[in-house]
């Protein structure tokens, strides 16, 4: 199959996450810089790969905000599918979720690619490719219910309301205590267990020291440049609404991410500032 999945930066929503890894590690900084350069030069390709499907995933999480504020017609859809939310729950955000996170990205990425592979006249593997369709089901109905409860329990913590304070507050809690100590390891680890072909050793041969100290934390850095903006606008909506955005936009995000990514895996990798190039070896003098 020509479709991985690709490796990109990132975190989950809310801490929104999307079908692909997170974090962006496809080519890891020349291992010469310090750990400030590396890590400054991958926060900095998560931040160019991430650009045109987070600002895609804002404008589209914006629009929906403002519609639903401003346009009657609009505001009365939306709250027909909010007294569905209200009236089967978790059930509701268990089945939206996997449908919207992993169930129609992977049945549009795995039909792409599967006329690819036979107009290239390849074979596709159709085991790893049904793995990775219940992988992303069953991964995205967990993630849903537990988006789900956590949304809950923000509203009965901060309020309901969508005062600036209210949003703030709950913006702060989602994106440093939940993402980094709950959603982002979770996903990590999910994705890393997936691109390995769900193999344990070969897992676990990727969790060494680097990965706490390095893909983890840009991994994270990335992911608050382009989720802080789009959980705000889902926290500016009624509680019942904020499951439906969020999974709007995470279906955008998961489709935008992987065409982005997968155009920018066939281009030359750009070089990196001057300030993060490696010291040149002088060449040896010869007589």
């Amino acid at each position: 199959m020509t479709h991985e999945t690709t490796r990109l930066s990132s975190h989950t929503p809310p801490p929104l996450y999307s079908g692909t890894s997170p974090f962006y590690d496809e080519a890891l900084p020349p291992p010469q810089l310090t750990w400030r350069q590396r890590f400054t030069a991958n926060v900095w390709g998560g931040i160019k790969q991430n650009t045109i499907p987070g600002l895609v995933l804002q404008c589209v999480a914006l629009a929906v905000v403002v519609g639903y504020y401003k346009v009657g017609s609009f505001r009365s859809g939306f709250d027909h599918v909010a007294n569905i939310k209200a009236k089967y729950g978790f059930a509701f955000s268990a089945t939206s979720t996997s449908l919207f996170g992993g169930l129609i990205p992977w049945v549009i990425l795995t039909t792409r690619d599967a006329l690819h592979d036979r107009k290239m006249g390849q074979r596709t593997d159709w085991r790893l490719v049904l793995a990775n369709g219940l992988f992303f089901v069953v991964f995205w109905m967990e993630r849903g219910v537990e988006v789900d409860a956590f949304y809950q329990f923000q509203a009965w913590l901060w309020g309901d309301d969508a005062k600036p304070a209210t949003i703030i507050k709950k913006v702060l809690f989602d994106q440093f205590v939940y993402t980094v100590f709950l959603a982002a390891p979770v996903n990590m680890l999910a994705f890393l267990w997936k691109d390995s072909h769900f193999s344990w050793p070969l897992m676990r041969a990727e969790l060494d020291l680097s990965f706490l100290t390095f893909r983890y934390p840009s991994g994270l850095v990335t992911g608050w440049l382009v989720w802080i903006p789009a959980v705000s606008l889902v926290y500016l909506l009624p509680s019942p609404l904020q499951i439906p955005l969020f999974n709007l936009v995470l279906c955008f995000f998961v489709l935008l991410l992987t065409f982005v990514s997968e155009r920018a895996a066939k281009q030359p990798p750009s070089p990196l500032p001057l300030h993060l190039q490696p010291p040149s070896t002088p060449e040896p003098h010869h007589r």
